[in-house]
């Protein structure tokens, strides 16, 4: 079913439809065409090119109001712009479409989380484990949730399983040091980021994070020389230490 001119845009922006998406709107685009809008859409995403992205999800759903995989990309876009009432309208829909749909559930959870709805997110997270037992994706944002509502032996139950999976990989060594920090484990978190740095030397959050640890352990002239290195990779963290723990939550 199509949407009426006065009807709300199923693009979700809030606005007539007839003062959004039908405005662009030239001819029926056909199956084909969508799926190129699609893909486009995802490149323009993958890009960082997003308010692209998300206009051609508009075009998609102009034409299709129902399309799950522009409402999944939408939703996912609201998401990491930080519009998580507007994600959680779109991507729940797509749940309503498609129950099997693991990391609709996981951003949906992510959503969630963000808007204070943690409990109810976690409901999304553990549906996401059950769907794809060893989606890092999952795993990750499940263990976000869990440290949010403290229960940090859950959390580290998650770390724990993506730690196997990914052995190699500098972000969860960077989020067991987050999950280190949250209890004031300065020590052990500062080894998880050291190793988060023997990984991946640009990541200027870890390294920012190990200078904060390492100042409030009483070694500011190694966190200042730290952190002036950070500032040289990273200009934008010009006069700002990070607070350990602020989370690393990914849509997808």
């Amino acid at each position: 079913m199509k949407a009426g001119r006065n009807d709300p845009c199923p693009c979700g922006s809030g606005r007539k439809y007839k003062k959004c998406c039908e405005v662009n709107k030239i001819a029926p685009p056909s199956a084909l065409d969508l799926a190129r809008l699609l893909d486009q859409g995802k490149q323009e995403r993958l890009n960082g090119r997003l308010e692209q992205a998300e206009q051609l999800c508009r075009q998609i759903l102009a034409a299709e109001p129902h399309h799950m995989a522009a409402l999944d990309l939408l939703g996912a876009l609201a998401g990491q712009t930080g519009r998580y009432e507007l994600a959680v309208q779109l991507i729940e829909q797509v749940v309503a479409q498609v129950p099997s749909h693991s990391d609709a559930h996981t951003n949906l959870g992510l959503a969630l989380h963000k808007l204070g709805r943690s409990e109810e997110g976690l409901v999304h997270m553990n549906r996401a484990l059950e769907l794809t037992p060893q989606s890092t994706h999952a795993l990750r944002n499940c263990a976000v949730v869990l440290s949010g509502l403290g229960r940090w032996a859950d959390a580290a139950t998650c770390l724990r399983r993506w730690f196997a999976l990914e052995p190699d990989n500098a972000g969860v060594y960077r989020m067991l040091g987050d999950w280190h920090a949250k209890q004031g484990l300065r020590q052990e978190a500062a080894s998880y980021y050291l190793k988060t740095l023997e990984l991946d030397l640009a990541d200027t959050e870890a390294a920012s994070n190990l200078g904060a640890c390492l100042a409030d352990g009483g070694h500011r002239e190694q966190a200042l020389a730290l952190l002036g290195k950070v500032v040289e990779l990273d200009p934008r963290e010009r006069g700002c230490v990070v607070e350990p723990g602020s989370g690393h939550e990914e849509p997808r």
